[in-house]
Protein backbone atom coordinates (compact mmCIF):
# COMPACT_ATOMS: atom_id res chain seq x y z
CA UNK A 1 0.00 0.00 0.00
CA UNK A 2 2.56 2.66 0.40
CA UNK A 3 4.16 2.08 -2.89
CA UNK A 4 0.75 3.34 -3.98
CA UNK A 5 0.83 6.47 -5.85
CA UNK A 6 -1.27 8.66 -8.78
CA UNK A 7 1.00 9.18 -11.41
CA UNK A 8 -1.79 12.24 -12.92
CA UNK A 9 -5.30 13.22 -11.91
CA UNK A 10 -7.77 11.00 -12.54
CA UNK A 11 -11.53 11.59 -14.29
CA UNK A 12 -14.50 9.75 -14.98
CA UNK A 13 -14.96 8.17 -17.73
CA UNK A 14 -18.44 6.30 -18.54
CA UNK A 15 -20.81 5.48 -21.79
CA UNK A 16 -23.87 3.48 -23.22
CA UNK A 17 -25.18 2.54 -26.36
CA UNK A 18 -28.90 4.52 -26.54
CA UNK A 19 -31.75 2.72 -29.10
CA UNK A 20 -33.02 6.19 -30.31
CA UNK A 21 -32.09 9.24 -32.95
CA UNK A 22 -29.04 11.38 -31.55
CA UNK A 23 -31.30 14.23 -32.11
CA UNK A 24 -33.64 12.37 -28.91
CA UNK A 25 -30.72 11.06 -27.06
CA UNK A 26 -29.09 15.14 -26.69
CA UNK A 27 -32.61 16.30 -26.45
CA UNK A 28 -33.17 14.31 -23.10
CA UNK A 29 -30.01 16.68 -21.63
CA UNK A 30 -31.03 20.09 -22.78
CA UNK A 31 -34.61 19.99 -22.03
CA UNK A 32 -35.34 19.54 -18.67
CA UNK A 33 -39.13 18.49 -18.96
CA UNK A 34 -37.17 14.81 -20.02
CA UNK A 35 -34.06 14.93 -17.56
CA UNK A 36 -36.32 15.18 -14.73
CA UNK A 37 -37.66 11.84 -16.02
CA UNK A 38 -34.29 10.00 -14.97
CA UNK A 39 -31.81 12.70 -13.45
CA UNK A 40 -32.27 15.36 -11.62
CA UNK A 41 -36.51 16.23 -10.51
CA UNK A 42 -36.30 20.26 -10.59
CA UNK A 43 -34.39 22.69 -13.10
CA UNK A 44 -34.70 26.01 -13.32
CA UNK A 45 -34.90 25.83 -17.61
CA UNK A 46 -33.23 24.34 -20.98
CA UNK A 47 -29.41 24.07 -21.25
CA UNK A 48 -28.42 27.45 -23.51
CA UNK A 49 -24.62 28.39 -23.89
CA UNK A 50 -23.51 30.76 -21.47
CA UNK A 51 -26.48 30.17 -19.35
CA UNK A 52 -26.71 29.37 -15.54
CA UNK A 53 -29.34 27.10 -14.77
CA UNK A 54 -30.31 25.16 -11.22
CA UNK A 55 -30.49 21.72 -11.18
CA UNK A 56 -32.40 19.98 -7.65
CA UNK A 57 -32.35 16.79 -6.37
CA UNK A 58 -35.36 17.63 -3.64
CA UNK A 59 -35.42 13.85 -2.59
CA UNK A 60 -31.75 14.42 -1.04
CA UNK A 61 -32.46 18.83 -0.67
CA UNK A 62 -29.15 18.93 -3.09
CA UNK A 63 -29.61 22.31 -5.02
CA UNK A 64 -26.61 22.69 -7.82
CA UNK A 65 -25.35 25.58 -9.60
CA UNK A 66 -24.28 24.41 -13.47
CA UNK A 67 -23.12 27.15 -15.88
CA UNK A 68 -23.41 25.86 -19.63
CA UNK A 69 -20.08 26.31 -21.05
CA UNK A 70 -20.50 24.80 -24.60
CA UNK A 71 -23.90 23.49 -26.56
CA UNK A 72 -23.21 21.73 -29.95
CA UNK A 73 -26.79 20.90 -31.51
CA UNK A 74 -26.14 16.65 -31.15
CA UNK A 75 -22.51 16.70 -30.50
CA UNK A 76 -21.67 18.19 -27.81
CA UNK A 77 -22.30 19.62 -23.97
CA UNK A 78 -20.01 21.24 -21.58
CA UNK A 79 -21.06 22.37 -18.26
CA UNK A 80 -19.28 23.47 -15.63
CA UNK A 81 -20.36 22.55 -11.62
CA UNK A 82 -18.99 22.63 -7.84
CA UNK A 83 -17.77 19.31 -6.69
CA UNK A 84 -16.31 18.25 -3.33
CA UNK A 85 -13.35 20.59 -3.68
CA UNK A 86 -14.07 23.18 -6.24
CA UNK A 87 -15.56 23.02 -9.75
CA UNK A 88 -15.52 20.17 -12.26
CA UNK A 89 -16.13 19.92 -16.01
CA UNK A 90 -18.59 17.99 -17.46
CA UNK A 91 -18.89 16.79 -21.36
CA UNK A 92 -21.27 15.17 -22.62
CA UNK A 93 -20.28 13.45 -26.23
CA UNK A 94 -23.38 12.10 -28.93
CA UNK A 95 -21.72 9.68 -31.32
CA UNK A 96 -24.66 8.67 -33.91
CA UNK A 97 -24.29 5.22 -35.37
CA UNK A 98 -24.99 3.72 -38.84
CA UNK A 99 -27.96 1.90 -37.35
CA UNK A 100 -29.67 5.04 -36.10
CA UNK A 101 -28.83 4.23 -32.26
CA UNK A 102 -26.33 6.60 -30.50
CA UNK A 103 -23.46 6.51 -28.34
CA UNK A 104 -23.00 8.64 -25.44
CA UNK A 105 -20.03 9.15 -23.70
CA UNK A 106 -19.58 11.36 -20.52
CA UNK A 107 -16.44 12.57 -18.66
CA UNK A 108 -15.58 15.12 -15.30
CA UNK A 109 -12.42 16.50 -15.07
CA UNK A 110 -11.12 18.92 -12.32
CA UNK A 111 -11.17 17.39 -9.45
CA UNK A 112 -8.74 17.93 -6.35
CA UNK A 113 -7.47 16.57 -3.05
CA UNK A 114 -5.31 14.12 -1.83
CA UNK A 115 -5.02 10.62 -3.46
CA UNK A 116 -7.78 8.83 -1.13
CA UNK A 117 -10.27 12.19 -1.96
CA UNK A 118 -9.80 11.98 -5.88
CA UNK A 119 -10.30 8.69 -6.26
CA UNK A 120 -13.44 8.50 -3.88
CA UNK A 121 -14.74 11.78 -5.96
CA UNK A 122 -13.86 9.71 -8.96
CA UNK A 123 -15.51 6.52 -8.42
CA UNK A 124 -18.46 8.53 -7.01
CA UNK A 125 -18.75 10.29 -10.01
CA UNK A 126 -18.54 7.49 -12.20
CA UNK A 127 -21.22 5.97 -10.27
CA UNK A 128 -23.69 8.19 -10.38
CA UNK A 129 -23.31 8.85 -14.72
CA UNK A 130 -23.44 5.71 -14.90
CA UNK A 131 -26.93 5.81 -13.13
CA UNK A 132 -27.80 8.49 -15.44
CA UNK A 133 -27.17 7.23 -18.22
CA UNK A 134 -28.93 3.56 -17.52
CA UNK A 135 -31.73 5.54 -16.45
CA UNK A 136 -31.89 7.55 -20.12
CA UNK A 137 -31.75 4.05 -21.68
CA UNK A 138 -34.76 2.61 -20.17
CA UNK A 139 -36.85 5.63 -19.86
CA UNK A 140 -36.36 6.25 -23.78
CA UNK A 141 -35.92 2.91 -25.17
CA UNK A 142 -38.33 1.35 -23.11
CA UNK A 143 -40.23 4.53 -21.54
CA UNK A 144 -39.83 3.20 -18.16
CA UNK A 145 -39.00 5.27 -15.12
CA UNK A 146 -36.77 3.24 -13.14
CA UNK A 147 -35.87 6.10 -10.78
CA UNK A 148 -32.51 4.78 -9.82
CA UNK A 149 -31.35 8.06 -9.06
CA UNK A 150 -33.68 8.53 -5.92
CA UNK A 151 -33.43 4.61 -5.17
CA UNK A 152 -29.80 4.92 -4.94
CA UNK A 153 -29.84 6.42 -1.71
CA UNK A 154 -33.32 5.09 -0.36
CA UNK A 155 -34.08 6.12 3.91
CA UNK A 156 -32.28 3.75 6.07
CA UNK A 157 -29.51 2.47 4.14
CA UNK A 158 -26.32 2.85 6.84
CA UNK A 159 -23.95 3.75 4.45
CA UNK A 160 -26.15 6.87 3.30
CA UNK A 161 -26.40 8.26 6.81
CA UNK A 162 -26.40 12.03 6.69
CA UNK A 163 -22.87 13.65 7.94
CA UNK A 164 -23.31 14.53 11.71
CA UNK A 165 -24.04 18.46 11.78
CA UNK A 166 -21.74 20.52 13.42
CA UNK A 167 -22.23 22.25 16.64
CA UNK A 168 -23.11 25.70 14.79
CA UNK A 169 -25.17 23.70 12.53
CA UNK A 170 -27.01 22.27 16.07
CA UNK A 171 -27.28 25.51 17.66
CA UNK A 172 -28.45 27.53 14.54
CA UNK A 173 -30.65 24.73 13.11
CA UNK A 174 -32.52 24.84 17.06
CA UNK A 175 -32.32 28.98 17.26
CA UNK A 176 -33.84 29.32 14.07
CA UNK A 177 -37.24 29.76 15.49
CA UNK A 178 -36.70 32.71 17.77
CA UNK A 179 -33.86 34.04 15.64
CA UNK A 180 -35.73 37.05 15.45
CA UNK A 181 -36.75 38.03 18.53
CA UNK A 182 -33.17 38.87 19.09
CA UNK A 183 -32.77 42.75 19.75
CA UNK A 184 -29.77 43.24 16.97
CA UNK A 185 -32.37 41.69 14.33
CA UNK A 186 -34.22 45.19 14.40
CA UNK A 187 -32.12 47.53 12.63
CA UNK A 188 -32.52 45.71 8.57
CA UNK A 189 -33.72 48.87 7.01
CA UNK A 190 -31.22 51.12 8.21
CA UNK A 191 -28.77 48.52 8.22
CA UNK A 192 -29.21 48.18 4.58
CA UNK A 193 -29.49 51.48 4.18
CA UNK A 194 -26.06 51.93 4.96
CA UNK A 195 -24.78 48.76 2.95
CA UNK A 196 -25.99 50.22 -0.58
CA UNK A 197 -24.53 53.39 0.61
CA UNK A 198 -21.48 51.96 1.15
CA UNK A 199 -21.46 49.37 -1.45
CA UNK A 200 -22.27 52.01 -4.24
CA UNK A 201 -24.33 49.24 -6.55
CA UNK A 202 -27.10 49.51 -8.94
CA UNK A 203 -30.68 47.87 -9.01
CA UNK A 204 -29.68 44.94 -10.41
CA UNK A 205 -26.60 43.96 -9.53
CA UNK A 206 -25.49 40.91 -7.74
CA UNK A 207 -25.16 40.29 -3.85
CA UNK A 208 -23.55 37.08 -1.95
CA UNK A 209 -24.93 36.78 2.00
CA UNK A 210 -22.82 34.62 3.65
CA UNK A 211 -23.93 33.64 7.09
CA UNK A 212 -27.97 34.55 5.75
CA UNK A 213 -29.42 33.20 8.76
CA UNK A 214 -33.38 33.98 8.45
CA UNK A 215 -32.74 36.33 5.17
CA UNK A 216 -33.38 40.25 6.53
CA UNK A 217 -30.89 41.61 4.70
CA UNK A 218 -30.85 39.42 1.48
CA UNK A 219 -34.74 39.99 1.17
CA UNK A 220 -34.59 43.52 1.97
CA UNK A 221 -31.92 43.69 -0.68
CA UNK A 222 -34.15 41.74 -3.48
CA UNK A 223 -36.71 44.37 -2.46
CA UNK A 224 -35.09 47.25 -3.62
CA UNK A 225 -34.00 45.19 -7.02
CA UNK A 226 -30.76 43.40 -6.35
CA UNK A 227 -30.15 39.60 -7.33
CA UNK A 228 -29.68 38.49 -4.23
CA UNK A 229 -27.79 34.46 -3.06
CA UNK A 230 -28.07 33.85 0.83
CA UNK A 231 -25.68 31.27 1.93
CA UNK A 232 -26.05 29.68 5.86
CA UNK A 233 -25.06 26.67 7.00
CA UNK A 234 -28.37 25.87 8.64
CA UNK A 235 -30.93 24.19 7.13
CA UNK A 236 -33.83 25.52 9.71
CA UNK A 237 -32.40 28.81 9.21
CA UNK A 238 -32.73 28.97 5.15
CA UNK A 239 -36.56 27.14 5.48
CA UNK A 240 -37.57 30.28 7.52
CA UNK A 241 -35.47 32.50 4.92
CA UNK A 242 -37.37 30.80 2.09
CA UNK A 243 -40.44 31.57 4.12
CA UNK A 244 -40.26 35.29 4.72
CA UNK A 245 -39.23 35.60 0.85
CA UNK A 246 -42.05 34.17 -0.09
CA UNK A 247 -44.18 36.24 1.99
CA UNK A 248 -42.66 39.68 0.60
CA UNK A 249 -43.02 38.37 -2.68
CA UNK A 250 -38.95 38.55 -3.39
CA UNK A 251 -37.08 36.21 -4.73
CA UNK A 252 -33.97 35.17 -3.28
CA UNK A 253 -31.53 32.22 -4.25
CA UNK A 254 -30.85 30.01 -0.77
CA UNK A 255 -27.91 27.76 -0.71
CA UNK A 256 -27.53 25.30 2.04
CA UNK A 257 -23.53 24.77 2.55
CA UNK A 258 -20.42 25.58 4.88
CA UNK A 259 -19.13 28.81 4.20
CA UNK A 260 -15.93 27.41 4.66
CA UNK A 261 -16.34 24.87 1.89
CA UNK A 262 -18.62 26.79 -0.71
CA UNK A 263 -17.81 28.12 -4.77
CA UNK A 264 -19.96 29.08 -7.15
CA UNK A 265 -19.51 29.64 -10.77
CA UNK A 266 -20.65 33.02 -11.18
CA UNK A 267 -19.24 36.31 -9.80
CA UNK A 268 -20.89 38.64 -8.06
CA UNK A 269 -20.66 42.77 -7.80
CA UNK A 270 -20.63 42.20 -4.05
CA UNK A 271 -20.59 40.31 -0.83
CA UNK A 272 -21.92 40.88 2.73
CA UNK A 273 -21.25 38.65 6.08
CA UNK A 274 -22.71 40.34 8.85
CA UNK A 275 -23.61 39.21 12.65
CA UNK A 276 -20.76 36.93 12.77
CA UNK A 277 -22.56 35.45 9.51
CA UNK A 278 -20.42 32.22 9.50
CA UNK A 279 -16.57 34.26 10.27
CA UNK A 280 -15.40 33.43 13.51
CA UNK A 281 -17.40 30.60 14.08
CA UNK A 282 -15.20 27.54 15.09
CA UNK A 283 -16.13 24.12 15.25
CA UNK A 284 -14.50 21.69 17.41
CA UNK A 285 -11.84 20.77 14.97
CA UNK A 286 -11.49 23.84 12.90
CA UNK A 287 -8.14 26.18 12.98
CA UNK A 288 -8.62 29.38 13.89
CA UNK A 289 -6.64 30.86 11.46
CA UNK A 290 -7.35 28.29 8.38
CA UNK A 291 -10.90 28.44 8.98
CA UNK A 292 -11.49 31.97 8.68
CA UNK A 293 -9.26 32.22 6.01
CA UNK A 294 -10.84 29.67 4.05
CA UNK A 295 -13.90 31.55 4.20
CA UNK A 296 -12.57 34.55 2.63
CA UNK A 297 -10.51 33.18 -0.06
CA UNK A 298 -13.99 31.60 -0.93
CA UNK A 299 -16.07 34.67 -0.85
CA UNK A 300 -13.21 36.53 -2.64
CA UNK A 301 -13.17 33.76 -5.67
CA UNK A 302 -16.66 34.47 -6.24
CA UNK A 303 -16.39 38.37 -6.68
CA UNK A 304 -15.80 40.11 -9.88
CA UNK A 305 -12.48 42.16 -9.43
CA UNK A 306 -12.69 45.53 -7.29
CA UNK A 307 -16.06 44.30 -5.86
CA UNK A 308 -16.64 45.28 -2.65
CA UNK A 309 -17.13 43.39 0.50
CA UNK A 310 -18.63 44.27 4.22
CA UNK A 311 -18.14 42.26 6.92
CA UNK A 312 -18.85 42.38 10.90
CA UNK A 313 -16.50 40.13 13.14
CA UNK A 314 -15.84 39.76 16.78
CA UNK A 315 -13.78 42.49 17.86
CA UNK A 316 -10.98 40.39 19.67
CA UNK A 317 -9.80 43.87 21.89
CA UNK A 318 -12.74 43.62 23.80
CA UNK A 319 -12.35 39.98 24.54
CA UNK A 320 -9.23 40.28 25.83
CA UNK A 321 -10.30 43.23 28.20
CA UNK A 322 -13.30 40.73 29.39
CA UNK A 323 -11.37 37.80 30.37
CA UNK A 324 -9.23 37.01 33.27
CA UNK A 325 -6.70 34.58 34.12
CA UNK A 326 -9.05 32.15 36.20
CA UNK A 327 -11.02 31.96 32.32
CA UNK A 328 -8.03 30.77 30.50
CA UNK A 329 -7.46 28.21 33.60
CA UNK A 330 -10.32 27.22 33.13
CA UNK A 331 -10.86 26.73 29.17
CA UNK A 332 -13.29 29.49 28.76
CA UNK A 333 -10.93 31.52 26.67
CA UNK A 334 -7.49 30.92 24.70
CA UNK A 335 -5.45 34.53 24.55
CA UNK A 336 -3.59 33.18 21.77
CA UNK A 337 -6.26 32.48 19.59
CA UNK A 338 -8.73 35.19 20.95
CA UNK A 339 -10.97 31.80 21.31
CA UNK A 340 -14.04 31.46 23.62
CA UNK A 341 -15.52 28.30 24.31
CA UNK A 342 -18.85 28.36 26.09
CA UNK A 343 -21.92 26.41 26.00
CA UNK A 344 -25.52 27.70 25.34
CA UNK A 345 -29.30 26.49 24.41
CA UNK A 346 -30.30 27.65 21.00
CA UNK A 347 -33.41 28.25 22.67
CA UNK A 348 -35.48 27.73 26.00
CA UNK A 349 -35.65 24.00 26.77
CA UNK A 350 -33.16 22.52 24.84
CA UNK A 351 -30.19 21.48 25.87
CA UNK A 352 -26.89 23.46 25.60
CA UNK A 353 -24.75 22.74 22.59
CA UNK A 354 -20.89 23.77 23.12
CA UNK A 355 -19.69 26.48 20.45
CA UNK A 356 -16.20 28.29 19.91
CA UNK A 357 -16.27 32.02 18.85
CA UNK A 358 -13.18 33.71 17.69
CA UNK A 359 -12.32 37.27 18.11
CA UNK A 360 -9.99 39.18 15.90
CA UNK A 361 -7.67 42.26 16.06
CA UNK A 362 -7.60 44.77 13.04
CA UNK A 363 -3.94 43.68 11.99
CA UNK A 364 -4.77 40.65 11.32
CA UNK A 365 -7.76 41.25 9.84
CA UNK A 366 -5.55 43.34 7.46
CA UNK A 367 -3.35 40.47 6.77
CA UNK A 368 -6.16 37.58 6.43
CA UNK A 369 -8.11 39.44 4.21
CA UNK A 370 -4.96 40.21 1.62
CA UNK A 371 -4.04 37.04 1.24
CA UNK A 372 -7.10 36.13 -0.10
CA UNK A 373 -6.94 38.83 -2.22
CA UNK A 374 -8.92 41.67 -0.63
CA UNK A 375 -7.41 44.80 0.64
CA UNK A 376 -9.07 46.48 3.72
CA UNK A 377 -10.86 49.96 2.69
CA UNK A 378 -11.98 50.80 6.37
CA UNK A 379 -12.56 49.63 9.74
CA UNK A 380 -15.02 50.85 11.45
CA UNK A 381 -17.02 50.20 15.05
CA UNK A 382 -19.88 47.38 14.12
CA UNK A 383 -22.08 46.54 16.58
CA UNK A 384 -25.18 45.81 15.86
CA UNK A 385 -27.60 48.77 15.97
CA UNK A 386 -24.94 51.20 16.08
CA UNK A 387 -23.35 50.74 12.41
CA UNK A 388 -21.49 53.50 11.21
CA UNK A 389 -18.31 55.40 10.13
CA UNK A 390 -16.44 56.00 13.48
CA UNK A 391 -13.75 54.84 15.98
CA UNK A 392 -13.92 51.30 17.14
CA UNK A 393 -14.66 51.24 20.89
CA UNK A 394 -12.24 48.86 22.64
CA UNK A 395 -15.40 47.12 24.46
CA UNK A 396 -17.84 46.96 21.81
CA UNK A 397 -18.69 43.43 20.09
CA UNK A 398 -18.20 43.79 16.54
CA UNK A 399 -15.32 45.34 13.93
CA UNK A 400 -16.89 46.50 10.52
CA UNK A 401 -14.49 45.96 7.77
CA UNK A 402 -15.14 47.24 4.26
CA UNK A 403 -13.03 46.00 1.81
CA UNK A 404 -12.53 45.57 -2.06
CA UNK A 405 -11.01 42.41 -4.04
CA UNK A 406 -7.73 43.93 -5.35
CA UNK A 407 -5.94 40.31 -6.74
CA UNK A 408 -6.43 36.64 -6.65
CA UNK A 409 -6.71 34.37 -3.26
CA UNK A 410 -3.23 32.46 -2.45
CA UNK A 411 -3.41 29.19 -3.21
CA UNK A 412 -4.17 27.47 0.39
CA UNK A 413 -0.87 25.21 1.48
CA UNK A 414 -1.64 21.64 2.79
CA UNK A 415 0.45 20.42 5.44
Amino acid sequence: MNNLQLKQVPITRTGMLIRKPVADVFGAFVDPEITTKFWFTKSSGWLEAGKQVRWDWEMYGISVPVTVKTIEPNKRIVVEWPGDSGHTTVEWVFAPQKDGTTFVSITEAGFSGDGDELVKQVTDSTQGFSLVLAGLKAFLEHNVRLNLVADRYPKGIEEHKPAEKTSWEMFFDGHAPVYDENEFTKNTVREVDFLLEELGLAPGCSILDVGCGTGRHSIELSKRGYAVTGLDLSSEMLARAASAAKTADVHVEWIHSDAAKFSFPQKFDAAICLCEGAFGLLGPGDDPIDQPLSILRNISRSLKPQAKVVFTVLNGAAMLRRYQNKDVAEGRFDPLTIVESSEHPPREGMPAVAVRERGFVPTELMLLFRMAGMSVVNMWGGTAGNWGRRTLDLDEIEIMIVARKTAEAEAAEHH
